[in-house]
């Protein structure tokens, strides 16, 4: 029987919302997601080992005129697995600012002026709960 998946409520980008950014995207990628994701970057075997530990996620994207930003958390089953994903994740997504926390882990893109605001505020603000 599989596990459920870790619910997570992603929070912290009202301020840059306020600030004319408009919600455009907000997905769960899921494991299968996730797996063809990384395999794009990575071998069949280190895909599956990377994307096996997925214990839950939610993508936010917002846009403003041209700029787009993308704010991705990850929860993990074991902190193991979430280093996993954090090491995999600048040969996956190029340019991608990784940040790892126990067994979260947050993906961000976009104009590194707004993403230091709101990397603070998502890791402050967001909450996760097994089977939600």
């Amino acid at each position: 029987m599989r596990d459920q998946p870790i619910g997570i409520a992603l929070r912290g980008t009202e301020e840059i919302e306020a600030a004319g950014w408009h919600r455009i995207l907000e997905d769960t990628l899921g494991e299968l997601t996730l797996r063809i994701l990384v395999r794009r970057a990575l071998t069949q075997d280190r895909a599956v080992a990377v994307a096996d530990g997925w214990g839950g996620d939610r993508l936010r994207a917002l846009a403003r005129g041209d700029d787009l930003v993308l704010v991705w958390m990850t929860a993990w089953d074991t902190r193991a697995d979430a280093t996993e994903f954090f090491e995999a994740m600048p040969d996956v997504l190029p340019g991608t600012r990784v940040e790892r926390r126990g067994e979260r882990v947050l993906v961000l893109l976009g104009p590194p002026d707004v993403l230091d605001g709101v990397s603070a505020r998502v890791w402050a603000r967001t909450t996760s709960k097994k089977g939600e």
